[in-house]
């Protein structure tokens, strides 16, 4: 079958344009860094890419939910550290007490009991973020305070025993709060603060306090052990968390890199073999197409 000049010229011409588009492409690549800068450079792996950078994105936003709860945890750990020292110190004081030579200072003893009646209310207090760590879902307000007398501690809101809950996975939530009910239970009468004040009162009127008050503060010690103990183990879980999405995003970032990253190497010396291959098309075009075609090349 003979194959005429003019079919000829358009095979060549449609060869020179591909030519040509693939020496566009490799520029492209090398200049942006990237084997994909449009859908049409590779669809399938367009396709990939959306996918990936979906799963990358709402990883990172576990992984911020995360990191906030596991600093909101953090601080409630540390306040409850620093009440448990203090009912510690408040032990040791009681057991003081009970010595009949430190009898005649037990308004001194109920000056000490009066401190750390502050202290605690002030770690119970405490707030990360702007919001109160023992409050429940009640972040807004402080969740115990004075009555108006200061002769007790009263409860300032009513959600105190919500549980503060965040999604940290695809269908997965955490509970990373220690509310208030949970660590000092019902505010009135045997709670932990209300019964030191009963306690400061007496020594300051000169008596020894009741065993059963002492006996309600190491409850409540042996109440906060326990939640340390079960925090703990919420800081643990959050940590370990962070460090499996964080070798997922990794993971993931990876996978993206290998479908679009450039070997920029390898980019110039296929940017060279195609500039060779287009001289030679056009000096094969030259001799064996008419001079008419390849003169306005």
């Amino acid at each position: 079958m003979r194959v005429s000049d003019v079919m000829m010229g358009k095979s060549f011409l449609a060869n020179l344009t591909q030519m040509k588009n693939n020496i566009d492409k490799v520029n492209r690549e090398i200049y942006s860094g990237s084997k994909i800068n449009k859908p049409s450079d590779s669809p399938t792996g367009t396709s990939k890419l959306i996918k990936l950078n979906e799963s990358i994105s709402q990883s990172e936003s576990f992984q911020k939910n995360v990191a906030y709860s596991l600093s909101f945890m953090n601080e409630t750990v540390s306040s409850m550290e620093e009440i448990e020292g203090e009912v510690g110190n408040l032990e040791a004081l009681f057991a003081e007490i009970n010595n009949a030579a430190n009898q005649p200072y037990l308004k001194n003893y109920g000056q000490k009991v009066d401190l750390a009646i502050d202290s605690l209310l002030n770690a119970a207090n405490r707030s990360y973020d702007g919001k109160y760590l023992f409050g429940g879902t009640d972040f807004d307000s402080k969740p115990f305070d004075f009555n108006a007398d200061k002769s007790a501690i009263e409860l300032q809101v009513s959600a105190i025993d919500g549980e503060h809950n965040v999604k940290i996975g695809p269908s997965t939530v955490q509970k990373v709060n220690i509310s208030g009910d949970e660590l000092f239970g019902s505010i009135g009468t045997n709670d932990v603060f209300n019964t030191l004040i009963r306690i400061k009162d007496k020594l300051n009127s000169g008596e020894v306090p009741t065993q059963s008050d002492i006996d309600l503060v190491k409850d409540f010690h042996s109440n906060l052990l326990n939640k340390l103990s079960y925090a703990g183990n919420i800081q643990s879980y959050l940590q370990s968390t962070s460090e499996m999405i964080d070798q997922r995003v990794l993971n993931m970032k990876n996978l993206v890199s290998m479908e679009t990253d450039v070997d920029i190497a390898e980019a110039a010396i296929s940017m060279q073999n195609q500039e060779y291959m287009l001289q030679v098309a056009y000096k094969t075009a030259s001799s064996i197409l008419p001079k008419s075609i390849v003169d306005y090349l």
